[in-house]
């Protein structure tokens, strides 16, 4: 990534950063007047203003402000202020007390609790997929049906974890997913498929990991 000379250039150089972080609809907002916000983004459900600051040295309390002040006149959820540098001790003290989120040293964090769920559902999703076209193909299959519909589910929700983009109700579709498949599994082991309880703990997994991932979201 090409390193910025200027103010200017450091806003482009922030949103190609974003860009990678997994944020979307990023917007640099200089020539409409900022109004203390130099980028809008989305990520998770949640709008981002983004105030950028290329300085020499730690940056104060007025870019909190801005920040602040320029969320809210956007309407976005999280105020930010992302710098090359560092930030005084008395802006991460104003930033504590209004929730504004501070980035330095050109660092935006991912959401590990994306990562995982969005790898799982990749897995979960092949897995199904796989599992239902190898059941169809193996004659005669013992409740093949129901085995088919139980790799249906699970790819359903693999493909709904890796696809939710921080909507609650989307990773809630994705645990009745699970929930849907670990019953079929259940019905499976009843009817003399042992196999089927092995797979049991791995759709659990998928369904906690996924449950808390909803709360999360809901609670932004």
């Amino acid at each position: 990534m090409k390193k910025p000379i200027d103010g200017y250039e450091y806003e482009y150089h922030c949103a190609r950063l974003l860009k990678r972080k997994g944020f979307s609809k990023i917007t640099v907002t200089r020539a409409s007047g900022d109004q203390g916000i130099d980028i809008l983004a989305f990520k998770e459900g949640r709008t981002y203003g983004i105030q950028c600051k290329y300085y020499s040295g730690p940056v104060g309390n007025r870019a909190v402000q801005e920040a602040f002040a320029g969320a809210k006149f956007y309407g976005c959820d999280v105020a930010a202020v992302l710098t090359n540098s560092t930030f005084t001790p008395s802006a991460r003290n104003l930033a504590q007390k209004t929730d504004v989120v501070l980035w330095e040293n050109s660092t935006v964090p991912r959401s590990v609790g994306f990562r995982l769920t969005k790898w799982l559902g990749v897995f979960m999703c092949m897995t199904g997929l796989l599992g239902y076209f190898v059941t169809g193909k193996i004659e005669p299959v013992k409740a093949g049906n129901l085995q088919q519909a139980c790799f249906l589910l699970l790819a359903a929700g693999g493909g709904l974890n890796v696809l939710e983009f921080g909507f609650a109700f989307l990773e809630f579709a994705a645990c009745m997913a699970y929930a849907s498949a670990a019953a079929a599994c259940l019905i499976l082991g009843n009817t003399g498929n042992s196999e089927a309880y092995n797979a049991l703990g791995i759709i659990a997994a998928a369904f906690v990991l996924s449950l808390l991932r909803t709360i999360k979201l809901k609670k932004k």
